[in-house]
């Protein structure tokens, strides 16, 4: 069993009702040596108020309780009826199951919540990283040379002109060098009627 759960003589299953145990002991232990020296009013009034405001809770706590119950109980001057200690839990094994169903559905829902956030995060950090490739992409294809599907008329539009210009510029200088030379010219073709 694992001692770090232990508070007195009592051994709890889990971190909090440990750490609810050692509150109600440092309390403990510093209404303990005020109680033998007490006024019996005013222990009274302590044991009524600790009741109403659910001081103590854990065994620990309840041991405490009892001894002040008996202190009262034993004193013919206590001034008025001492109330029994109040469980703030149930014994009934229907009902502590029960009650272990709902923690253990709350704790799955927690650890749900968490998984769910944890892949949310990692979508959203996926969604943004394939969205900057996108915008990478797109800004490779338009600033690039090389013809893509988004310039290709373009490039073949700029490749046909530039041959166009070389054509004429070809067509140009045979015509320059046939006038120079006074070569006369025959009709191609399809220049004919």
């Amino acid at each position: 069993m694992n001692r770090e759960n232990q508070v007195k003589d009592y051994l709890f299953s889990n971190t909090q009702d440990v750490l609810m145990a050692q509150e109600e002991l440092e309390k403990i232990e510093k209404l303990e040596p005020k109680i033998s020296q007490a006024d019996i009013e005013l222990l009274y009034k302590l044991y009524n108020k600790s009741i109403e405001k659910r001081t103590f809770q854990t065994p620990v706590g309840l041991e405490f309780m009892l001894k002040v119950k008996k202190i009262l109980d034993n004193n013919p001057n206590t001034p008025g009826e001492v109330v029994p200690i109040p469980l703030y839990t149930t014994f009934d094994l229907t009902t502590r199951r029960e009650q272990e169903a709902i923690q253990k559905r709350q704790q799955f829902m927690v650890k749900k919540k968490k998984d769910d956030a944890k892949k949310l995060k990692t979508s959203i950090i996926v969604n943004v990283v394939l969205a900057l490739m996108v915008v990478a992409m797109f800004f490779i294809a338009t600033t690039g040379k090389n013809p893509n599907i988004l310039n290709y008329e373009n490039a073949i539009i700029n490749k046909y002109a530039e041959w166009e210009q070389e054509l004429r510029e070809r067509e140009n200088r045979i015509v320059y060098y046939e006038n120079e030379y006074g070569i006369e010219r025959q009709p191609m073709a399809s220049e004919e009627p």
